[in-house]
């Protein structure tokens, strides 16, 4: 199936069009494999600027509209494969966007 030039499956597809945050359990979830990730790569951090073009590609710029799954009032990825604080997250060197929207690292 085709979703705004993507190919998606079913599931994924239902859970772009949702506009709420994933539930706790698997935001929890989530946030594990998360923290599993950045242990294992050493606790890295990114350089400032690669940090700032990552939530500039979630909040978006005067050139470029915000993700259809930020939320600007909590700061939190609503795709269903994340849920994450994206101001703590987009520092972890070890993480990449769900949707493949990050750009790549320095």
């Amino acid at each position: 199936m085709q979703f705004r030039g993507r190919s998606v499956t079913p599931v994924c597809f239902i859970a772009m069009c949702m506009k709420t945050d994933p539930a706790l359990w698997k935001k929890a979830a989530n946030f594990s494999k998360a923290v599993a990730k950045h242990a294992a790569d050493g606790f890295e951090r990114l350089p400032e600027e690669d940090y700032q073009k990552r939530l500039a590609v979630c909040e978006g710029t005067a050139d470029r509209p915000a993700c259809e799954a930020f939320n600007p009032e909590t700061g939190i990825c609503r795709d269903w494969r994340c849920g994450c604080s994206l101001r703590k997250k987009a520092w972890w060197r070890s993480e990449d966007c769900p949707r493949n929207h990050w750009p790549e690292t320095s």
